[in-house]
Order: structure tokens, then sequence, then C-alpha cells
């Protein structure tokens, strides 16, 4: 009987401890993937002025060097325009993104903002997208930093209390 109780005190502490990693994870991989979007509107912003290659190039030259969902938004994008169905830049983003969208880890408000950034995409003079990418880059990458401010700060206590709480629970019926 006591080993029973002996393993399911180690199962229970395990899942605590797994549970508190994913809870943490997810935060993580926001982080991540803002990382990763904010570093690919300046690496569009410069292909752009740089090479002035038509957009659906730019967007699958770009999805080759993102991983995850993030290379698939930027591929889907492309995909969407070079399918040649006559769609705007605005309608082929947003699809990516109705695509794409629920495999990110990102919230409501950083989809918002990726969202907003169809409208200027090849709808606009070069100065005015340039412009755009930068700001939305900006915006990012200010939502990366507080991400990982929440990971700091409230990381560390959702880490611990998963575990905490499947401790409690252990010696509650121990």
């Amino acid at each position: 009987m006591i080993y029973m109780k002996a393993l399911a005190a180690v199962l229970i502490l395990a899942s605590g401890y797994l549970a508190g990693k994913v809870a943490t994870g997810a935060w993580r991989l926001r982080a991540e993937q803002l990382a990763q979007l904010s570093w690919a509107m300046g690496a569009l912003a410069t292909e752009m002025n740089c090479l002035l290659a038509p957009l659906p190039q730019l967007l699958k030259n770009l999805s080759g060097q993102l991983s995850g969902p993030v290379g698939e938004l930027f591929q889907e994008a492309a995909a969407a325009l070079a399918e040649g169905r006559g769609i705007s830049a605005q309608l082929a983003w947003e699809e990516a993104l109705d695509k794409v969208g629920p495999r990110l880890s990102l919230l409501p408000e950083d989809l918002a903002l990726l969202n907003s950034l169809g409208a200027y995409l090849g709808a606009s003079d070069l100065a005015d997208q340039l412009k755009r990418l930068e700001g939305v880059r900006e915006q990012l990458e200010a939502q990366r930093r507080k991400a990982l401010e929440a990971i700091a700060q409230e990381g560390k206590l959702v880490g611990f209390a998963w575990p905490a709480a499947a401790l409690a629970v252990v010696i509650l019926f121990w």
C-alpha cells in the first residue's frame, strides 16, 4: 500500500512540475515568435528597399529563413499572392493570418498588429511601406520586451505554483 501512495505522490509531483514547464513554455514561445516577426519585418523592409523584387518572392524568401508557424505565415501569404487569383496583398496577408494565426502563440493584440500590416503591403508607395514596416517592427519589439518582462516576473511564480500545488495535494492526501 505504501508503494502505491509513493508512486501516486511521484506522479502528482511530476505532473505539477510538467504543468509549470508547459505554462511558462507558452510565454517563452510567444517571445521567440515575436522576435522572429520583428526580425522578419526589418528584413522585409531591407529587401523591399534594396532588391525591389516582387512581394511574393520576398515573402517566400523570408519564409525559408523563419521557423515554425512564423515561416508558414510568410509562406502562405506568398503562395496566396503567387496563385494568380488577382487578390491584393492585404487579402493574401489576412488569409495567411487566418490560416496560420491559431498555431501562433500570440495574444489577440499581437495578431491585430500583424493584421494591420496587410493594409499597407503593396498598397502604397515604397517609402510609406518601409515606414509602416518599421513601425510594426518597433511595436513587435516592444511586445517582445513586455513578454520577456512577464516571463522574468510572473514566469517564476507560475513555474513554482504548479509544483507547489502538486506538493500540497500530496501532503493533503498522504
